[in-house]
């Protein structure tokens, strides 16, 4: 069982927030009918140190989030709302500006060595579509033999999402980091 990241982008024009609509994708609809167009489709984006750092799930490691749960945020547009209504669990939002004043350079406690695709391959797991982003820790997150812990810094596991999505993200809303929200949810 994995979990997988719905997320949203809006920006603010004026006193209102506008959806953003992906680049290179169909735009998001404000209809009921229509399944949610995600920006967070990347499967090189999909990790559980970029959900425990965005809202502390599946966090694993101890990463401090950048904020904690805050539901959905006050005055969304329609086409968010309508994205939201084919999810069953809470939201959460953050904003560019908070994303990019968290310290990055804080340590997290890992195993030293992690699993090659091929070696859990050998132990049966389906690692086609992921390579070398699966989460690559002890079956039961226990710290495997031969293995021993070592400090990171967050930003060694988190740096697709930081250094190729943020950067699309701000240049397709072209405004003030303050007034642009990541929204997100999570299915489990």
């Amino acid at each position: 069982m994995g979990t997988s990241m719905s997320l949203h982008v809006e920006k603010k024009v004026g006193d209102k927030w506008v959806y953003v609509h992906a680049p290179g994708k169909p735009p998001q609809v404000a209809n009921r009918e229509t399944p949610p167009i995600d920006w967070y489709g990347d499967i090189r984006y999909h990790s559980y140190d970029t959900m425990a750092l965005l809202a502390d799930v599946r966090n694993y490691d101890g990463i401090k989030p950048i904020a904690r749960w805050r539901g959905m945020p006050a005055a969304a547009s329609a086409e968010l709302l309508a994205a939201f209504d084919w999810c069953d669990t809470g939201a959460h939002w953050v904003t560019l500006a908070e994303i990019k004043a968290y310290d990055y350079d804080q340590l997290i406690t890992k195993p030293s060595r992690w699993m090659s695709a091929e070696e859990l391959a050998k132990l049966g797991w389906n690692t086609a579509p992921f390579l070398d982003i699966v989460r690559r820790r002890g079956l039961h997150n226990e710290v495997p033999e031969g293995y021993t812990l070592q400090s990171f810094p967050v930003r060694q596991f988190v740096d697709d999402f930081l250094d190729t999505f943020l950067p699309t993200v701000e240049n397709e809303c072209s405004c003030a980091p303050a007034d642009i929200r990541l929204v997100m949810w999570f299915d489990c």
